[in-house]
């Protein structure tokens, strides 16, 4: 289930930006299949903007739009099957970060891209957040600085192509609320960031080639597969 202050004045028009830069950096992004890790919006809010037809949503809650409810951490899939995975806000929620950010990255192809949406604590947001003891954008149980998640990523193996700073709006419900000014204030007061990281290419051991030839089933995406086609 979707948070419900998402359906507020303050998150409809976050949803509405979010979808955009989403839109941007997932336009060069290919392949077969798109994974989202985490319910944000409704099912369709970043489907609809990526050119991957076979599209997948995994959760730890269930809802009528979730494909998989499971632990994030211990995702039922093979290594290196996905194109491209979505991470909105996943990590800022979950209690097991490093874990789920594992287990997200193998599942990514080689020259895979991983996208993450993060809200930036260098900002009003942020600070609203902190003040309000965590009231403010409930659910979100830390905020992750982007210099942290691309040390992550990079640690994983990845290489970052691109950050995006965006939403520069005050965090009130006022009907005439005031925007920043991006060319001024970007990217400290932005209240969100977006990283595109794609995953290296390493050369296989001659372990990795044997473990790689051997034939393995059962996995998610190819019962999703049969099922499409059954």
């Amino acid at each position: 289930m979707q948070p419900l202050w998402l359906l507020d004045s303050i998150g409809s028009r976050l949803i509405i930006d979010e979808q955009q830069a989403f839109s941007d950096l997932s336009t060069s992004s290919f392949g077969n299949y798109f994974l989202q890790l985490g319910m944000w919006g409704q099912r369709n809010t970043f489907f609809a903007k990526t050119p991957i037809k076979n599209c997948f949503l995994i959760a730890t809650q269930s809802s009528g739009e979730i494909d998989l409810v499971t632990d994030l951490e211990c995702l039922p899939l093979q290594e290196q099957t996905i194109d491209l995975v979505f991470l909105p806000h996943t990590l800022e929620q979950c209690k097991n970060h490093q874990e789920v950010l594992n287990s997200s990255t193998n599942a990514i192809k080689e020259s895979g891209t991983l996208i993450a949406l993060g809200f930036n604590p260098i900002s009003l947001w942020g600070l609203r957040h902190w003040f309000s003891g965590k009231n403010f954008l409930p659910g979100i149980q830390r905020l992750i600085s982007p210099n942290q998640y691309i040390r992550w990523l990079v640690d994983f193996g990845f290489r970052i192509e691109k950050i995006h700073y965006f939403h520069a709006i005050i965090p009130q419900r006022k009907e005439h609320e005031l925007p920043l000014k991006n060319d001024m204030f970007n990217p400290f007061l932005c209240a969100c960031y977006m990283i595109a990281a794609k995953k290296e290419v390493v050369p296989l051991t001659l372990e990795k080639q044997f473990i790689k030839g051997k034939k393995q089933t059962g996995s998610l995406v190819d019962s999703m597969s049969r099922k499409q086609y059954e």
